[in-house]
């Protein structure tokens, strides 16, 4: 997960951002040769939460994703975007010959460019899912992803848990 923790996203939203990682952790096979996740939080700096290596279990990833706390600054996304490259090679848990997403989950407009730094994770093979949420710009978040097919936007962080399914549902197609 690349996860914006910038100051409009507030504290209360910043939980429910919370609660929609475990909910995808919950629904996902964790384990060593199996599903691994890590979280980068961003804001006006990047802040490495977890690698991908760093937890094995459900309950040890839920409770490191419960202990986060927001960055609360601006929302520099193609700085995030360029810093969380290395976060998918080996030296960071990245696997290789095993396809690798990233889930990226924002509510704003980044203010910086995004457009080079996406490019460089999708052609090193890094499938983009951008959720948008709220005053997301949608064309943004497109060019993130590189596919239309994987932006997702929600009026609110309330209903986030609306698209959980169908999220899993493209990531776990082949």
């Amino acid at each position: 997960f690349l996860v914006d923790g910038s100051s409009s996203i507030g504290e209360n939203n910043f939980e429910k951002m919370k609660t929609f990682m475990l909910g995808l952790v919950s629904k996902s096979d964790i384990g060593i040769g199996r599903v691994q996740v890590g979280v980068v939080q961003f804001s006006d700096t990047n802040k490495e939460e977890f690698r991908l290596d760093k937890h094995t279990s459900k309950r040890d990833i839920e409770r490191a994703i419960e202990a986060i706390d927001p960055l609360n600054a601006g929302t520099l996304t193609g700085n995030a975007l360029s810093f969380v490259n290395d976060y998918f090679k080996p030296p960071k848990g990245g696997r290789h010959r095993v396809k690798q997403f990233l889930i990226l989950i924002t509510d704003g407009e980044a203010q910086d460019p995004v457009a080079d730094s996406a490019a460089r994770l999708r052609a090193d093979g890094i499938v983009i899912y951008s959720v948008g949420v709220e005053g997301a710009n949608s064309t943004q978040l497109t060019e993130i992803s590189g596919k239309p097919e994987h932006v997702f936007y929600v009026e609110n962080f309330d209903i986030l848990k609306r698209i959980q399914d169908e999220l899993l549902f493209g990531i776990c197609s082949p």
